[in-house]
């Protein structure tokens, strides 16, 4: 829940087009297959748990898709691999796939991709 006793709230997005910010030192079979999508907000107050979550849609990188299989929701767990950051599922889960979308519901702010599995 957005915090009551404030006078206003600064809410901050940004569409990253490639992922060369976003590089775990292990990369495995996964690879980001859509634009990352990064949503903040400027409080003093944590931003997890919310409820209801929040909704992101991302669109396929067909490049990438038809070679895959495992479609996650992802977000870049800064904290990670002891400070050097990875991509995380905690908190956020596939709600609908098409052939060309992914619908995520995820229960905290920060930047969000979906991984798909290319092994």
């Amino acid at each position: 829940q957005l915090p009551l006793n404030v006078d206003h709230i600064r809410i901050s997005n940004a569409v990253y087009l490639r992922d060369l910010l976003f590089q775990p030192r292990d990369e495995g079979t996964l690879q980001v297959g859509s634009l990352i999508i990064s949503t903040f907000i400027s409080s003093n107050n944590s931003f997890e748990g919310l409820d209801p979550p929040v909704f992101l849609t991302f669109t396929k990188n067909p490049e990438i898709e038809e070679n895959s299989t495992n479609t996650t929701c992802n977000f870049w767990d800064q904290i990670a691999d002891g400070g050097h950051g990875g991509w995380s599922t905690r908190g956020c889960t596939v709600v609908n796939e098409t052939e060309q979308d992914v619908m995520c519901e995820c229960d905290h702010l920060t930047n969000f991709a979906i991984l798909l599995d290319v092994s």
